[in-house]
């Protein structure tokens, strides 16, 4: 899972900040996101050629500048996405929708708080056709 930040709430979801060449890449096939800033360095120009038409607008930045921004952050890699959160179903939601289904696999998460270990078992999941994941509003990182 990336690291993000939360910047301010909107109607149709919240602007996060997403870092990391494989995290950015993955929000940006994301059809349920709206991206409106990517933050590259120089040398990942050729990066923000292959999603130019996916992303509202793009910023070059100088290593100085980029690490001035982001220097605190750990594996930007030299870029940084602004994009919607996508919406999350309620418990009572998701259940709704999955009445019709005959079997549906629903994981339960409690006390996980590294980021990382939540990626990994949600890329399990989604090789076990796991349809939801519930992750308790505390003790638990900002998902992307």
């Amino acid at each position: 899972m990336p690291k993000n930040k939360t910047q301010k709430s909107l109607n149709t979801g919240k602007i996060q900040t997403i870092y990391g060449i494989h995290a950015v890449r993955s929000a940006l096939i994301n059809t349920k996101r709206v991206h409106h800033e990517l933050q590259i360095t120089e040398n990942n120009h050729e990066f923000a050629t292959n999603y130019k038409s996916a992303i509202k607008k793009v910023t070059i930045l100088d290593q100085k500048e980029f690490k001035k921004l982001y220097g605190g952050e750990k594996n930007t890699q030299g870029i940084v996405l602004k994009t919607t959160d996508f919406e999350r179903l309620s418990l009572q939601q998701f259940v709704q929708n999955e009445k019709l289904d005959d079997r549906s696999v629903l994981l339960a998460l409690d006390q996980i708080t590294e980021p990382q270990k939540i990626g990994s078992i949600m890329r399990s999941c989604a090789l076990f056709n796991c349809k939801g994941i519930i992750v308790a509003k505390d003790n638990a990182p900002d998902l992307t």
